[in-house]
């Protein structure tokens, strides 16, 4: 699924100085045509042409102005290609990107048809290639979902494969307001071949309504089923659908490409998705909306309330939501609840931090990065090492440069009336047997309770 192939830029670039280096030596031919004599004669030599240039200023004194003109704009163009940022070719370079706005439930059509060009032309502005597929409606007539030149067509392993990314956009499935029943968006082998393509190294971005494809039911186990499905929970309920409602989004991933051009904090005025569960433990969450700068409504999250999440599917026995374990080589999911208006794209030209937050989220669904950028709050990639069983209120722990393990912690106890009491600093040794532990510091201490942690409380 990872391409490569020539930046467009650069080949434009390329193209604008060979045809000003084909118009300048025209140019400096002509020039000296002008002053030369005609073939055979003496004129005709160097020496001539040069008597000839002395001789005739006003006749050659537009071609060499020309020649002179285009001689600058070739050194200016050379110039800009020397000195141009290389970004660009760092991020969608050779990659291609398909933005996908299907529904067969509720359409937000104001963010699809305002935000979809404006997220398509910020990919191509830094080298992506990019093909939008839309369709609308359960049927198979015309611009339908499960018309022949619609989904069939898109969701096959031969065309899927060009794509380093697919952005589901705004995507839905089901809705009680449009009919149908979940599930309907994609039948069994377009879901077979959205798999493989992950399976395959594909990666995938959802925004806003396709982390709630079926209005708060789950619609495929893979999509929404359970917790180790792509998004990993559903959606029983939104903030109100106000614009004013803005919300403090926590950047709380700041190495994630997702969140590397945005501030740490900064506000979003969207219809705020509240989750049923919280993902984190089973996804990277990367963002968070802070509950107590805006209204959250009636199925608030509480302190943690995850809204942009990644999930990395990489190795031979992954877990899917599907029931089936699978091989993965390196595929890449990322969902963000972000998304509800057309003026949350549009904003400031399309220069705002949702798109930014979508560029980054799709520059590493495509490949860019590192596919452990999407593991540090997924619990399963953690252990836990018990190195002593029974430190006595340990306060305080360093590991040194040896990696043995130094910690203070409460000693021996007088109290009421002994106030005489002791803090130890222990040591681990990891090359040692089990649960080994020695004493390397007595220090008097003052205890007013009997095991209190009045004493030693820290190194340096």
């Amino acid at each position: 699924m990872r391409r490569r192939s020539q930046p467009r830029a650069a080949a434009v670039l390329r193209a604008a100085v060979r045809d000003l280096v084909a118009k300048f030596e025209g140019c400096e031919r002509g020039a000296i045509r002008g002053a030369q004599g005609p073939a055979g004669i003496p004129g005709g030599s160097p020496a001539g042409a040069a008597a000839r240039l002395a001789s005739q200023p006003g006749r050659i004194a537009a071609p060499v102005a020309l020649c002179a003109a285009l001689f600058l704009a070739f050194a200016m163009l050379v110039a800009a290609a020397a000195t141009a940022p290389a970004p660009a070719h760092a991020q969608g370079e050779g990659k291609k990107v398909l933005i996908y706005t299907g529904t067969t439930g509720y359409r937000h059509t104001e963010a699809i048809n305002q935000g979809r060009p404006v997220l398509q032309d910020a990919l191509e502005d830094i080298g992506f290639e990019v093909d939008w597929e839309d369709c609308n409606g359960r049927g198979t007539g015309s611009g339908q979902c499960q018309n022949p030149d619609k989904n069939p067509r898109i969701f096959t392993a031969e065309n899927l494969s060009q794509y380093d990314a697919i952005v589901f956009f705004n995507v839905s499935d089901y809705w009680s307001g449009t009919g149908g029943q979940p599930g309907q968006l994609f039948n069994a082998d377009q879901r077979n071949a959205i798999i493989n393509y992950v399976r395959n190294g594909g990666g995938i971005v959802a925004n806003h309504n396709a982390t709630d494809m079926g209005a708060g039911q789950s619609t495929w186990n893979w999509w929404d089923g359970n917790q180790n499905s792509v998004v990993g929970t559903t959606m029983p309920g939104h903030a109100a659908t106000d614009i004013n409602n803005r919300a403090d989004v926590q950047s709380v991933d700041q190495h994630h490409l997702a969140n590397r051009q945005l501030p740490d904090v900064w506000k979003l005025g969207d219809e705020h998705y509240n989750y049923a569960r919280n993902v984190r433990g089973t996804h990277h969450v990367v963002a968070t909306l802070d509950e107590r700068t805006y209204n959250p409504g009636g199925n608030a999250m509480g302190q943690d309330h995850p809204i942009s999440w990644c999930k990395s599917y990489d190795g031979d026995n992954v877990e899917d939501g599907t029931g089936n374990p699978k091989s993965y080589d390196d595929g890449r999911t990322f969902v963000t609840g972000i998304g509800h208006f057309g003026a949350n794209y549009t904003e400031n030209g399309g220069d705002n931090n949702v798109v930014k937050h979508l560029v980054g989220a799709i520059r590493w669904a495509s490949g860019e990065g590192r596919k452990s950028d999407c593991g540090g709050t997924i619990w399963s990639n953690f252990t836990r090492t018990v190195l002593v069983s029974n430190a006595n209120n340990a306060i305080a722990i360093d590991v040194a440069p040896d990696g043995k393990v130094y910690w203070t912690e409460i000693g021996s106890q007088g109290g009421w009336p002994n106030y005489n009491s002791e803090g130890y600093i222990k040591m681990h040794d990891p090359e040692g047997p089990a649960n080994n532990q020695t004493t390397v510091a007595v220090i008097p201490t003052r205890a007013d309770h009997s095991n209190s942690e009045d004493g030693v409380l820290g190194m340096s």
